[in-house]
């Protein structure tokens, strides 16, 4: 696997992020601006996917729970 598909899947880890990934892409032989490039990639698509299924999924908790509609 590349160094930055490593790096990038690296920064969507909830425990590691960009302080992991960027001194693993340094190691692994990339730039600075390169490794912090493909963090910041990795960590936005990591949010851009929790946005996208947030909205599902509290729609579903709201069907199925009159607790979790209360609060939604």
């Amino acid at each position: 696997m590349p160094p930055e598909l490593i790096v990038f899947f690296a920064a969507m880890t909830p425990f590691a992020d960009i302080k992991f990934s960027i001194p693993l892409g340094m190691q692994l032989g990339l730039t600075g601006l390169s490794s912090a490039m493909f963090s910041l990639a990795g960590s936005i698509a990591m949010c851009a996917v929790v946005l996208a299924l947030l909205g599902p999924a509290s729609r579903f908790g709201m069907r199925k729970s009159k607790f979790l509609n209360k609060y939604f």
